[in-house]
This record gives structure tokens, sequence and C-alpha cells, in this order.
């Protein structure tokens, strides 16, 4: 299938000055030419007039959440989820609408929701997804009520004989690496879950609140952050200039 969009006003993202008068041909949801004025086609290509409006390429958008659809994030578990994706599916098709055709899901979306945009069941940017938050008891990830005492997953189902351990990899077991009482994340846990999911194709960022422990990103392995409000301006700086992100 072709599409030619003729007479637009073409901004690459590349180029200092926006392309006046320009074609786009697009076959088979491929960009095969962008030249100015008019331009050959096969004779059965749709053709679109956009009257001198702008094309441009997809936006980005690399901190997302499909699922955040109340400000009061814990009250979200109490949304049965048969309307708490209906609500998703609310936000994915806006974002589509104002020129987010991608978006990196920073916790919230799941297989199942990018499987709908990309089947087209909903009409959405393409999805890449984080999961769920790795985070320590308390920190920015757990969403679990102030006064509850019920125990962390992961440990209700080994029961009262579980050890208390570092969520790290050391060997092909899982061995304690400093004292359980401490709270904070540490360099080498931090750099032990980058190294679990350190797949180039899954991405996903990493809050800034770990500068606020004296964690160095950059000797992580950290490739983006997210929530940069905290003071820790040289940690910031050291993984732009390493990173770029």
């Amino acid at each position: 299938m072709t599409i030619v969009f003729e007479g637009c006003r073409v901004f690459d993202g590349v180029s200092a000055e926006p392309r006046e008068n320009a074609s786009v041909v697009v076959e088979d949801g491929r960009i095969r030419e962008v030249a100015d004025g008019t331009v050959r086609a096969p004779a059965e290509a749709t053709r679109i007039a956009c009257g001198g409006r702008t094309l441009m390429p997809g936006l980005i958008d690399a901190h997302f959440h499909a699922l955040l659809v109340e400000i009061d994030v814990p009250a979200i578990e109490d949304i049965p989820a048969s309307l708490l994706y209906q609500q998703a599916r609310h936000s994915l098709e806006g974002a589509l609408r104002r020129g987010f055709t991608t978006v990196r899901d920073a916790g919230g979306a799941d297989l199942g929701l990018a499987l709908a945009v990309e089947r087209g069941l909903i009409e959405g940017p393409r999805i890449f997804f984080a999961g769920k938050a790795l985070s320590q008891t308390g920190g920015h990830g757990d969403m679990r009520k102030q006064m509850s005492f019920e125990p962390c997953g992961c440990a209700a189902y080994h029961g009262p004989a579980v050890e208390v351990a570092s969520e790290r990899r050391d060997g092909g077991r899982v061995a304690p690496a400093q004292e359980p009482l401490e709270g904070r994340v540490d360099l080498l846990e931090v750099a032990a879950i980058l190294d679990l999911r350190g797949d180039v194709r899954r991405m996903e960022p990493l809050g800034v609140e770990l500068l606020g422990v004296g964690v160095d990103p950059v000797a992580a392995g950290l490739v983006g952050l997210a929530h940069r409000r905290l003071p820790a301006a040289d940690g910031i700086n050291l993984a732009v200039l390493h990173v770029g992100n």
C-alpha cells in the first residue's frame, strides 16, 4: 500500500528549518521518499493533500504511565482491572492524538496492553514497557498502604524460613551482601538488577532517588534517570556526560 502526502511542511527533526511544499511517499508503513514539490507514485496510491500543514516524525514519550489514571496512586489498586484498562486505553488514544507514536511505560503497563495496541484493538502508540518497579521497602515503587502489615509478596510464598537477602545474583544463588536491616540500596544491588534486566531492548529508567543515597549512576551501568528532583547535581551531570540521557 502506498500513501503520498502532498503539499506539506516537513519537519524531520534533523534539519534546522522545515521543508515547504514537500511530498512524502510511504510504502507499506515505511517512508520511501521525501522530496520537494510533487513526486511520482503508482496510480493506485492514496494521495492526501496536506494544504501546508506540518508533517513530522512521531514523538516519543520516554516516561509514560498508561495506568496512572488517578493522582492518588495507591487508590489505583482498588480500581477493577476491567475499568482500569479501559481508562488506560483512553490515555493511550489521547497520547496518539497528541502526536506520540511511541511511549516508554516506566511502570504499570504490561505485555497484554502492548499487544492490544500492536493488534489494533487499541488505537495508541507503540508501547515499550518496563513492567513492575523494582523498589526497596518504602521506596518509590512500594505502593502498599501506610499501615500495611502484610509481608512482601516475594517472601510470603516462602514462609518464615526465607533468609533476608539482597536482590542480587551471585554464582547462581541468592546471597546476602549487606546488613539485613539496611534500608538503602547500594551500588552492588543497582548494578545487579541492571545486569539481570540488561537486554538493550528493555531500557528501563531508574529513579534519581538513588543519587540521594550515594549511588553513582554511571558506575552502576545506568542508561536513564527519572524523577530528577533531588539536589545531587554532580551525579546527574556525570550521568548526562557519560550516558547522554
